[in-house]
């Protein structure tokens, strides 16, 4: 395939994520790939061809009817080369390389049981994992795969496939203090960035809102650490259940408010690219394998 056509390849692609998106800045959420990288193929695409395959202002994107015989074509090619490389990988031993960046919680917790599984199946594909809680932009790293969790709470629908429980912890049982339908606890909260600076919690009998506040507030940077912090009697903290496993088992830490259900994180999947590698594609099938409500 000359260059010029590995240009249009990545075009049609990237103008099909638009159409199945309905609008540039969808897609780039999408793709985790900036709106003018977006625009721009789209433009190159309509001068490469000599069609306008798209109405689109501010405020609405709407294909017109060369956009859609073209996104027809494009679903149709992008399909065939799928199927292509689905042929080719179906007996070729991976060996190529992933990377993974996931929160710092997420890589204590959640990561290690995936990953043994991950290196079973594919023994010699290189992995390089970047731990941290700030979002990276993927378009110009060498990650092939971001790991994010969202935050839904008892009525979400949100990431029903694979929810991590969320629980309030601390070394011990501490003395509460009620005012309507707040919640009072006599220790620090163990604050984390994305927490508020009160916990928001339904009760599991009547479905009622209810909000737990400390008595102060202690910053940390993540969640790793207020465990950490919390499992010395520093404080309590909001984490995953399956990140306090460990410490719970141990008699470090114990639940606090059982009555109470403080919410899940939903797990999602972000590409690099629109057509990520068989390694990202394999890591990414595992974990939808994988993939429980704790």
């Amino acid at each position: 395939m000359s260059a010029t056509h590995h240009k249009t390849v990545r075009r049609l692609t990237y103008f099909a994520a638009i159409a199945r998106a309905g609008s540039i800045r969808a897609a780039a959420r999408e793709l985790s790939v900036s709106v003018p990288v977006l625009s721009s193929a789209l433009s190159e695409l309509e001068t490469e061809l000599g069609l306008s395959l798209a109405t689109r202002s501010t405020r609405s994107f709407q294909l017109t009817s060369a956009g859609e015989t073209v996104y027809a074509h494009a679903r149709s090619i992008l399909g065939q080369v799928d199927s292509v490389l689905s042929l080719a990988n179906t007996d070729r031993q991976l060996n190529g390389q992933l990377g993974i960046t996931l929160p710092i919680e997420l890589t204590a917790s959640w990561l290690p049981q995936r990953l043994a599984r991950y290196r079973t199946e594919h023994p010699h594909v290189s992995i390089s994992i970047d731990a941290r809680d700030e979002v990276v932009e993927l378009r110009d790293s060498t990650i092939d795969i971001a790991v994010r969790v969202d935050f839904a709470d008892a009525s979400s629908e949100a990431g029903k496939n694979e929810n991590l429980s969320l629980v309030c912890v601390s070394a011990n049982t501490p003395a509460y203090r009620h005012e309507n339908e707040t919640t009072f606890v006599e220790l620090p909260f163990l604050v984390c960035p994305g927490n508020r600076e009160w916990i928001a919690a339904t009760s599991t009998e009547n479905n009622a809102h209810h909000i737990v506040r400390g008595s102060s507030l202690i910053t940390v940077s993540n969640r790793l650490s207020a465990l950490a912090l919390a499992s010395h009697g520093l404080g309590f903290t909001l984490t995953t259940l399956s990140a306090a496993k460990d410490y719970i088992d141990a008699g470090l830490l114990v639940p606090l408010l059982p009555e109470l259900c403080f919410g899940d994180l939903a797990i999602r999947y972000i590409f690099r690219d629109d057509r990520p590698s068989a390694e990202a594609q394999a890591f990414h099938q595992l974990m939808n394998t994988l993939s429980v409500k704790e």
